[in-house]
């Protein structure tokens, strides 16, 4: 019970915890100098990002994938997430720094101020691909079933 609801959250907060990244790159991307030419060469980069992830859903889940379908290899494929996901918090938490140690600058913020247009492209397409806090584009959303009633077939709850 409470593992389905650790697993129904999880990719919430995950999405929760990246998203103001891309939010951080725009910003970093309008207040550079070049901004008047990287700014729309970043925003060319993240259409091209969302168009890739919006084909690449469509070719992998297909148009008429069951969402209801229980397969393995998924669940396996969340449980290698994981590890990988565990794996990179404890390499992270290693290279922390000391106290009383400033903290350096990660490398793809420290460029954005000297972007190029094609640089400045190439950073907002997986900006756009990889931004967890919205569902991909092409993604079919289909409704929950709703319960019924075992003996009465009656909805379970009114609309």
């Amino acid at each position: 019970m409470l593992n389905d609801v650790i697993g129904d959250l999880l990719p919430s907060a995950f999405a929760v915890a990246l998203s103001p990244i891309p939010i951080v790159a725009v910003v970093l991307v309008l207040g550079a100098p070049t901004a008047r030419t990287a700014g729309p060469a970043f925003a060319l980069g993240w259409i091209g990002g969302l168009l890739a992830v919006s084909i690449i859903v469509v070719i992998v889940l297909g148009v008429g994938s069951d969402p209801d379908s229980d397969d393995p290899g998924i669940s396996w494929l969340k449980v290698a997430i994981g590890i990988l996901f565990l794996a990179m918090a404890t390499n992270q938490w290693k290279k922390r720094p000391k106290e009383g140690q400033e903290p350096e600058m990660p490398k793809w913020m420290a460029t954005i101020d000297t972007a190029t247009p094609p640089n400045a492209a190439v950073l907002g397409a997986p900006l756009s691909g990889a931004n967890p806090s919205r569902p991909a584009p092409a993604r079919r959303q289909t409704p929950r079933r709703r319960p019924r009633h075992p003996v009465s077939g009656a909805l379970a709850w009114p609309s």
